[in-house]
């Protein structure tokens, strides 16, 4: 297993007093209150030896814990899966498996937790990831019905000869080749609205990407600015 970053939310919230007719922003043609967004747990990772993300020892002799997350964001104009995880196929593996530095498991799948939603793969519109490791991508295929948009840099990665020749990784993904793809740089405005919006931050990855959301918030204020990396 290699190549591996974990998911992480971070959470803006801005909120400021009520703007004037003088200073008030263009309203977007959605009412915020109708986006939803539903965080879903996708494997779980132990980190057995924290030495591999540092040449330099700091690290040596340390462990930790992470959550593999994907993301719904359920919108009046279609569904966008952020993210797929750890494979689904190591939820019939009890205790999960260990290779190398690391031990992961499938508890709950994604699949699942869709179901319980009321939502199947073939109901999504849009899948993208935020980047192309394999606990991002581990049931990217499953939902290669929906569009696919993805940063035009990582599209070239995911599908270059090296990432082809990945045994492990590749075929979690490889349906993607052929589902309708929008691929674009900079950001992305999902929905047109500006309330869903995919944006740069390349490094991690060449084509590393970040979602913006524009929810409601359930106080005095009228939203919250979520980021999910």
């Amino acid at each position: 297993m290699k190549h591996i970053i974990f998911a992480s939310c971070l959470l803006f919230a801005a909120c400021n007093n009520a703007p004037t007719n003088e200073d008030a922003a263009p309203q977007v043609q959605t009412d915020i209150a109708s986006v939803k967004l539903y965080a879903l747990e996708c494997g779980r990772i132990d980190m057995l030896d924290l030495s591999l993300f540092d040449k330099g020892g700091a690290y040596a002799g340390r462990t930790n814990k992470a959550t593999s997350s994907c993301y719904l964001v359920r919108h009046p104009k279609g569904d966008l899966l952020w993210d797929t995880g750890l494979p689904d196929a190591l939820n019939a593996i009890p205790g999960g498996v260990t290779n190398g530095p690391f031990h992961i498991e499938v508890p709950t799948t994604l699949e699942s937790q869709l179901t319980a939603l009321g939502v199947a793969a073939t109901d999504i519109e849009y899948l993208s990831v935020s980047h192309s490791h394999f606990d991002h991508m581990g049931n990217a295929g499953a939902y290669a019905s929906a569009t696919f948009l993805v940063n035009e840099a990582e599209h070239t990665h995911l599908f270059r000869d090296e990432a082809r020749n990945d045994a492990e990784t590749f075929p979690a993904y490889s349906a993607l080749e052929q589902a309708k793809t929008v691929k674009f740089t900079g950001e992305y405005d999902v929905f047109g609205d500006a309330t869903v919006t995919i944006m740069d931050m390349p490094g991690h990855t060449p084509g590393h990407t970040v979602l913006k959301l524009e929810l409601a918030k359930p106080a005095r204020c009228c939203s919250a600015a979520i980021y999910i990396i």
